[in-house]
């Protein structure tokens, strides 16, 4: 008998005709023992908002992750910056392009001997990896529509590759939205690292860092002095407003980015006298 040492699972969202079963939890993989979150430069763009909930979602269920950017041969400053947000909370990075083979080898290294499951947004180039790493062209390959610039479905169910011994990859299909609602939104704040030399100094011991006034809470006074990435910072306050059911998380980033103005507003005042 084989027992399960990790599940990966998702929330179906939206209906087809065969499957109508919305809001039911479906099994994606199990006894994963690596992730590969799958991002490119570009078409689809890099949106860091997405790898967050991954991140959150694996670590829930005790899987280690690996971020990948391929088509790193279109990557700009911008992508840099991005990727330095999580090169700084210790998370493996890998940079590819399967277009022209680059960093192919290094990526088998994290793939060695493991069962690993390559997951992102449809287009990012996730099964044009497999072939890279197979040396195989026959796996079909999906491209990005001009009109939205998201890629389209190719992958529709997950699929199962051996490529070397004891090393196997899963690919699954492109998701577009993560369901996160099985979290609670005191729990969110476990699972973002960056958070966790500031549990228990606010206020409130049941500060959410969220609507609580900015005196009271010092994760946000630790992001508007520059020790809380804001970019990691918005990507909590959209999982916590989506499970309190708010859309004023956005009103709420915005009283942090005013006390950011004040704090620059008043260095610049200082400088000045």
């Amino acid at each position: 008998m084989l027992y399960r040492t990790s599940l990966l699972t998702r929330i179906k969202k939206d209906s087809t005709r065969l499957d109508n079963n919305i809001g039911i939890s479906k099994s994606i993989a199990a006894n994963i023992n690596l992730a590969v979150i799958v991002v490119s430069a570009k078409e689809p763009p890099l949106h860091p908002k997405f790898i967050d909930r991954y991140l959150m979602i694996l670590q829930n269920s005790n899987i280690p992750a690996v971020i990948c950017l391929n088509k790193c041969d279109l990557k700009t400053e911008e992508e840099d910056r991005i990727l330095d947000i999580y090169r700084a909370i210790n998370i493996p990075l890998v940079e590819t392009s399967a277009y022209n083979k680059q960093g192919i080898e290094n990526l088998k290294k994290y793939l060695k001997g493991k069962q690993a499951i390559f997951i992102g947004n449809s287009g990012v180039g996730k099964s044009s990896l497999i072939n890279a790493i197979m040396n195989d062209d026959e796996i079909k390959t999906s491209f990005v529509s001009n009109k939205s610039k998201r890629g389209r479905h190719t992958t529709t169910t997950s699929k199962y590759y051996i490529w070397d011994d004891n090393s196997s990859i899963i690919d699954t299909p492109g998701i577009r939205s993560l369901d996160v609602s099985s979290f609670k939104p005191k729990e969110i704040q476990d699972y973002f690292s960056e958070l966790d030399d500031w549990r228990g100094k606010c206020k409130y011991d049941d500060c959410l860092h969220y609507s609580e006034p900015f005196d009271s809470c010092v994760v946000k006074q630790g992001v508007v002095i520059g020790l809380i990435n804001i970019n990691r910072y918005e990507s909590y306050l959209r999982i916590v407003g989506d499970l309190l059911g708010q859309e004023n998380y956005e009103k709420v980033f915005n009283e942090v980015l005013e006390e950011i103005g004040k704090k620059k507003l008043n260095r610049n005042t200082n400088k000045k006298n």
